[in-house]
């Protein structure tokens, strides 16, 4: 399909703030096997939105609109997308029951402003906002579907995915055949990168690139016969492989714990868990997979100091010297939790999670993972970006790589 962006906002014409969303827009869109026609950048003015959906309208199949549903004044996507469509703005009692629950939970009264927010366009249709309080939508405008996402960069990715390409589809369309490579420790734009060539539009196999919680999927589609579809499939996933080597750590459904839950019974070794700040999320992914019970001894959160000290005989002088967060606490964590539980392996996590807590020596974020193995310890040191739940969330996925590489040398 062919799509087209408008971006709106003052605080973009003015060049206060990046455009950082297109670029973000435009290579999702391209992954997923579409092309982007063009991209306009527009102020706040409802009547210039209204025009730039109508351009765009008229020279794609689909339009999608970033920014300006807030709930204040200066938020007139809404208007404007339906002043494009022909269509009256209509109250939805039930959105505007979503908006209360969402600040209920957190503590607050629904201010009155916000109740413009569960205003849409006649006929159209409604796009969760699972991160935010501005629902978006898609609304037909001439032969085009136009879908207004938040303006709110990560919001906007959300939404990307599970309200615009959800509906439009991806590059598996028509494809004879279909594979998925699972891969984690590179950022999006470095992955593009190691993959080179073989991510190029013209390229057979076609590849797209999707990422989830810090996990990236890797797709591989085919439109060849299908008696040829098999080779080039298995043919381009062996090139990728020796790219990307260990980064891969699955296919399809695969997940990280999946992946060291078949590495535990290739070996037949034991595990044993002390997580502080991921205070259990690492051993929750584990007792996910089926089979794990043959493997994991136990798992223990031990997040003040003294439980450290009692529950896996981490040294106060240790703890005093060099912090909780650190490589040598992580170690005696391992260490303690290894012995404590009789286990072949300790895996422990310690570190900020945020928002406060941090320094310029150790900042938010800081998070060390510990393994023993085989009498040998081994530290992995990472700084996880994002909000409080994304660094716990990070650092689960990272432990969890970092015992699936060890144990692949088992």
């Amino acid at each position: 399909m062919r799509i087209a962006v408008v971006s709106t906002g003052e605080e973009l014409t003015l060049g206060l703030v990046d455009n950082t969303s297109f670029g973000a827009i435009a290579r999702r869109v391209r992954r997923a096997g579409h092309e982007v026609v063009s991209g306009a950048v527009v102020g706040d003015g409802l009547e210039v939105i209204r025009d730039a959906i109508l351009a765009a309208a008229r020279r794609a199949d689909a339009v999608i609109v970033t920014g300006g549903l807030g709930p204040t004044r200066d938020d007139r996507t809404r208007a404007a997308a339906a002043a494009a469509a022909g269509v009256a703005l209509e109250f939805r009692e039930e959105q505007r029951e979503v908006i209360e629950v969402l600040f209920r939970d957190r503590g607050r009264p629904v201010p009155p402003g916000n109740e413009v927010q569960a205003y849409f366009p006649v006929g159209s249709e409604v796009i969760p906002n699972p991160l935010g309080t501005a629902p978006g939508f898609v609304v037909p405008v001439e032969s085009a579907l136009v879908f207004a996402l938040s303006g709110v960069p990560r919001e906007t990715r959300t939404m990307l995915e599970d309200g615009v390409l959800s509906r439009i589809g991806d590059l598996t369309a028509g494809a004879t055949g279909v594979r998925r490579l699972k891969v984690f420790g590179l950022p999006e734009a470095s992955l593009d990168q190691s993959l080179g060539r073989l991510m190029a539009e013209d390229a057979e196999p076609r590849l797209g690139l999707t990422a989830k919680g810090a996990i990236h999927t890797v797709t591989i589609a085919s439109t060849r016969p299908p008696d040829e579809a098999e080779a080039a499939l298995r043919e381009t996933e062996t090139r990728i492989r020796g790219l990307l080597g260990d980064l891969v750590f699955g296919r399809e459904d695969d997940t990280l714990a999946i992946a060291v839950v078949r590495q535990l019974a290739r070996t037949g070794l034991s595990l044993a868990l002390a997580e502080s700040c991921t205070g259990g999320l690492v051993t929750s992914s584990l007792v996910d997979v089926p089979g794990v019970s043959d493997h994991l001894i136990e798992g223990v959160v031990t997040y003040a100091d003294d439980a450290k000290v009692r529950r896996l005989g981490v040294d106060p002088e240790t703890l005093a010297a060099h912090g909780a967060v650190s490589s040598e606490t992580a170690a005696e964590m391992a260490e303690g939790v290894r012995l404590a539980a009789g286990a072949d392996i300790g895996l422990s996590t310690t570190g900020i999670a945020g928002p406060g807590g941090g320094s310029a020596e150790k900042p938010v974020g800081l998070v060390y993972t510990g393994v023993s193995l085989n009498g040998r310890i081994r530290i992995a040191r990472q700084v996880h970006f994002g909000d409080r739940r994304m660094v716990r969330d990070r650092a689960a996925k990272a432990a969890l790589d970092v015992l699936r590489r060890e144990l692949a040398g088992v």
